[in-house]
């Protein structure tokens, strides 16, 4: 009879633990989508202040709508803490328009033009310092033979991510926000780009895909 009560107890701890992880899991997720409807970056001590008022409500009180206050600060507190990580990851505005050399290897598939290729490039150097950087870059007069995974250093031209507001239309910088592109710019060939190596042990993917990509159009 004991053991059975205790089993019970048990049950019922370990139902309640699933219920209020749950509960913390869904107003996580609502604190974060809130962040789409705020037309200026809220103040993240107001955030970080609303956040441990809530845990210490929680503590104190223990019951679900503290829990559900909690999630839901922590939830909006990590998203904005994300959108600022990526946004400081831009070209700074005193670079735009600077030949700036860069040095890292081509992640993505090369989209060749008639005029042109365009393709992803992430740095392992850029400006001679040691920073990781995702550009969308163009190669215009007589671009050689792109593979991802290539690595390549080169001298380009960069401005910050920027795109036309039509209410309805696509929002280009937004796009390039999600896929974490930190400057869009074009290839300077005449500073002579330097074919450093076609393999890069982070982009088996890419090469994957390259091979795929070849086959099918070959």
């Amino acid at each position: 009879m004991y053991k059975l009560f205790l089993l019970n107890a048990l049950v019922q701890k370990f139902s309640m633990w699933i219920f209020m992880m749950y509960s913390f899991i869904v107003s996580f997720l609502l604190g974060s989508s809130s962040f789409c409807f705020f037309s200026v970056m809220p103040s993240m001590l107001l955030l970080f202040s609303s956040a441990f008022i809530s845990f210490i409500l929680f503590l104190a009180l223990r019951n679900k709508f503290t829990l559900l206050l909690f999630g839901f600060f922590i939830g909006l507190c990590w998203v904005i803490l994300f959108s600022q990580y990526h946004l400081a990851q831009r070209l700074p505005k005193n670079l735009e328009g600077q030949n700036i050399d860069v040095e890292g290897f081509i992640s993505s598939l090369p989209a060749a033009e008639k005029d042109y290729t365009s393709f992803d490039f992430t740095t392992a150097m850029f400006d001679h310092q040691n920073k990781k950087r995702r550009l969308k870059l163009s190669w215009y007069q007589n671009p050689p033979v792109l593979r991802a995974g290539d690595q390549w250093r080169l001298t380009v031209r960069l401005k910050r991510p920027r795109g036309l507001m039509n209410p309805g239309g696509f929002d280009y910088e937004a796009w390039l926000f999600e896929k974490n592109i930190a400057a869009t710019g074009y290839v300077v060939s005449q500073f002579q780009p330097q074919h450093l190596s076609r393999s890069s042990q982070r982009s088996w993917i890419l090469k994957l895909r390259q091979t795929i990509e070849n086959k099918i159009l070959t």
